[in-house]
């Protein structure tokens, strides 16, 4: 996406999820866009709690692509899905589990204890910190985009 589009999209995500019940936070490369990382927004990325995630897919409306189930990949699980909004293919994570080096899954830390909320136009919006950011990709493997969002 485009700059505008993804500030098209945070714009419209970010209002519609404000009164929602859910504990979420932007994540992933927009996130690092928010904090003012100079990256490539391909999709966005939202995440919340396990039960949290059905409720943003409610809320969100849009089309949906796939809707939340708990699905599992090579290296992470969570109740994932994927909806349209425009131009936009929002991605819901909702109790995001990463599989550690050691073979263990890392249970998920509450979303309220990884976020900032930063200020996007008229509106205060909740996003993965810098810190908590780089953590993630780090963990999921990609020490270039950790190092990005580091500012090395």
């Amino acid at each position: 996406m485009r700059g505008e589009e993804v500030e098209r999209a945070v714009s419209q995500v970010g209002g519609a999820l404000l009164a929602c019940e859910a504990s979420w936070m932007f994540t992933g490369s927009v996130a690092a866009a928010l904090h003012g990382v100079p990256v490539t927004c391909h999709d966005v990325d939202v995440e919340c709690d396990a039960q949290g995630a059905y409720l943003v897919q409610d809320v969100l409306g849009g089309t949906v692509l796939s809707p939340v189930s708990f699905s599992a990949a090579e290296h992470v699980r969570s109740h994932f899905g994927r909806t349209r909004l425009g131009p936009a293919i929002v991605e819901i994570m909702g109790g995001l589990e990463i599989l550690l080096a050691s073979g263990t899954w890392l249970s998920p830390t509450p979303v309220a204890e990884r976020r900032v909320f930063l200020p996007f136009g008229d509106l205060r919006v909740p996003v993965a910190s810098r810190p908590q950011l780089a953590l993630f990709y780090r963990r999921m493997g990609r020490p270039d985009k950790a190092r990005q969002v580091d500012g090395e």
